[in-house]
């Protein structure tokens, strides 16, 4: 057993969404790994289509679609889940567009009555032979039940956005209860519109000096959140915005969170910014808190996340050893280690562990090979080296990529993983 006690959180199976489970409606939806993952010459490993969903206030909302082009896709709906992870039902999404070519939902956001907001790109062409195509923005507004409360459509361009038209470049969507709809225009000086969320109706708009990237957040309180490159001085900061402040702030970062500040995943009520430090980048991959003072806070080293029932363990690695974290239902956890004889110990991946608290890794898979899967008991010592099973995908778990996590306003975190059985979320808290 490790002495180094690692995290500053512990985790636990928030919600649990079965396959089979008709009322909510989640599918598996699969894709073709890499073309370095082969099963046999002309097979190619499946994995799972990562799921989206976002944290609004009162809970979680899963689309049952992945991201990319939803035209055809049919029956898209948004799941709810409160804040307890209790099923709270799901809304059907209206499909305006039968005869699109491409469809993206670009954004979405639920309020606490589950009205859901809808941001779209859609291209439709302009004569059945496919010659020419109209490309819009649309934005709609439906209740719980998916009936159409109001729809609002606009050109797609990279002009200079007009919020009453709805024409322009729009990327990102949030409802916030005290204020509105929010609406960003990524433009030459990038724009918010503030809407009327009963009628669409935009009544505000806020412009800012400095262009953004796509690190934008918006906490519960209605804070719109940044991140910023001072190019003058070659380091990352933080920016942020409130309707009710007379100008905005900026924090310039110090050069120890140049790397962090490229990836942050979520902000917390308190304007701190939750960054995740990549496998290959840093010695010990994890997740990092920065507060908007600069002030940074390492939380939690982790590579992978794998469930097995309602216990919870995570992977990191640290030089030749393979650390392995289990936290239980009841609060407990445990620590240990396997030890690397050959190899590097980033290269290999947790995808199970089981009842028997056997670890199974994943390990050389590259252009060419499928890799093997290595079984090591809890004592560190190798049990088996085998060829990845066929039925992959009734085997392992895997953890979606950091852009999905979400943060809720107390700072905890929500992650995505999608296993043989279903869809689950692990929520991290903070052990008293």
């Amino acid at each position: 057993m490790s002495k180094n006690e690692n995290s500053a959180l512990h985790f636990q199976r928030f919600c649990c969404i079965p396959w089979d489970d008709e009322p909510a409606y989640l599918r598996p939806r699969l894709r073709h790994a890499p073309g370095f993952s082969l099963l046999g010459t002309n097979q190619a490993r499946e994995q799972h289509t990562p799921f989206r969903f976002k944290w609004s206030p009162g809970g979680l909302h899963i689309l049952n679609h992945g991201h990319g082009n939803t035209a055809g896709a049919g029956d898209l709906k948004l799941l709810h889940v409160d804040e307890r992870g209790v099923w709270q039902g799901n809304t059907p999404l209206p499909d305006h567009s039968p005869h699109a070519q491409q469809q993206e939902l670009v954004d979405f956001s639920v309020d606490e009555d589950h009205n859901c907001y809808l941001l779209e790109k859609v291209l439709v062409p302009e004569s059945a032979d496919g010659d020419g195509a109209t490309h819009y923005n649309r934005l709609t507004a439906t209740d719980r039940d998916g009936r159409i409360q109001w729809c609002h459509q606009g050109p797609h361009t990279t002009e200079e956005a007009e919020f009453t038209s709805l024409t322009g470049d729009f990327r990102k969507l949030c409802f916030q209860p005290s204020f509105g709809l929010f609406l960003l225009a990524a433009s030459s000086n990038d724009v918010l519109g503030l809407a009327d969320p009963t009628t669409g109706v935009f009544k505000q708009t806020f412009t800012f000096d400095k262009g953004m990237e796509e690190k934008v957040f918006f906490n519960e309180a209605g804070t719109l959140l940044r991140t910023l490159f001072f190019e003058d001085l070659n380091r990352y900061g933080m920016a942020a915005f409130h309707p009710s402040w007379p100008k905005g702030k900026e924090t310039i970062g110090d050069e120890s969170l140049y790397g962090p500040l490229q990836f942050p995943f979520g902000v917390d009520e308190a304007m701190s910014f939750y960054v995740y430090q990549l496998p290959g980048m840093y010695p010990v991959p994890g997740i990092t808190q920065v507060a908007f003072n600069g002030r940074a806070t390492s939380l939690v080293s982790l590579k992978d996340m794998v469930t097995r029932d309602a216990d919870v363990f995570i992977h990191y690695a640290e030089k030749k050893n393979l650390m392995v974290c289990a936290f239980h239902p009841d609060g407990r956890r445990r620590q240990w280690s396997i030890r690397v004889r050959s190899g590097e110990a980033r290269d290999y991946v947790l995808v199970k562990v089981d009842d028997r608290d056997q670890c199974y890794f994943l390990v050389g898979e590259g252009p060419g090979s499928a890799g093997t899967l290595q079984v090591f008991s809890r004592d560190g010592k190798r049990q088996d080296v085998i060829a990845p099973p066929f039925d992959w995908l009734s085997t392992v778990t895997s953890l979606q990529g950091f852009t999905d996590w979400q943060v809720d306003s107390q700072g905890r975190i929500y992650f995505p993983i999608i296993g043989p059985y279903g869809f689950e979320i692990v929520r991290s808290y903070q052990p008293t």
